[in-house]
């Protein structure tokens, strides 16, 4: 978190800049600490950008194609192979129809010639970076959530898996939630669990207590409970 990160604010985008040439990796790492709503690491090399990718859990990855050790095609297939869930932004020279194709039809949710357009760059980061786990925090934060709480980012992510399936088993969530986090299943349900306590017996915000049935009850939801009132309340304008 930046220093000048107010606990209350929304997370930043986390964005992995996977560059290997000198020049162009300090001119992008120069404008990405100028966001202040974006968080960035770096990695120089094939290899190290799928070690990164698994290790920082970005929102985004702005990936160059070529690169040592593995080249970035490679990286990207890899990458969504194994159902990697950063949106992945590809920044290369060539601009040739097939390897756009190519790159898109590997799981690149934009492809952007250089020298890159920062504004353009910058607002296709910020569209990808707000996706449902990002709105999901939106909504926690508005119940009286601190984004410094280890169940905030897990809470959102399961949220947004059960989203997709509303049928889907608790455990089948976890599970899933577990594997994009790179987290243990069992502590994402203790963690989901302390949040939903801390905002039920602590925190008692308005928009929190409108929320649930019965909000003057000792006892909280349960986690599939208060997953389900958080994807609701989705729909209840910010």
């Amino acid at each position: 978190m930046r220093a000048d990160q107010k606990s209350s604010d929304l997370p930043p985008i986390r964005v992995l800049l996977v560059e290997d040439e000198e020049d162009q990796r300090e001119v992008m790492s120069m404008w990405l600490e100028q966001q202040k709503d974006l968080r960035y690491t770096v990695a120089r090399t094939g290899p190290e950008a799928l070690e990164r990718a698994w290790a920082d859990q970005p929102d985004v990855i702005l990936l160059d194609l070529i690169l040592p050790g593995m080249d970035g095609m490679e990286v990207l297939r890899r990458y969504k192979s194994e159902n990697g869930p950063a949106r992945v932004i590809v920044i290369s020279q060539a601009a040739d129809s097939a390897t756009i194709t190519l790159a898109l039809s590997a799981g690149a949710s934009y492809y952007l010639t250089k020298p890159v357009s920062f504004p353009q760059l910058l607002l296709h980061i910020q569209g990808l970076g707000a996706g449902p786990d990002r709105f999901f925090q939106q909504v926690l934060i508005r119940m009286g959530a601190n984004p410094d709480w280890k169940g905030f980012e897990q809470a959102a992510r399961c949220a947004a898996v059960l989203s997709r399936d509303r049928e889907a088993l608790l455990k089948v969530v976890y599970l899933q939630a577990a594997k994009e986090l790179n987290a243990e299943a069992k502590q994402i349900e203790i963690n989901i669990r302390r949040l939903v306590g801390a905002l039920h017996k602590v925190v008692r915000s308005p928009f929190y207590r409108s929320l649930v049935p019965d909000p003057d009850s000792k006892g909280a939801p349960s986690n599939k409970q208060f997953l389900t009132i958080l994807i609701r309340a989705a729909t209840i304008p910010l």
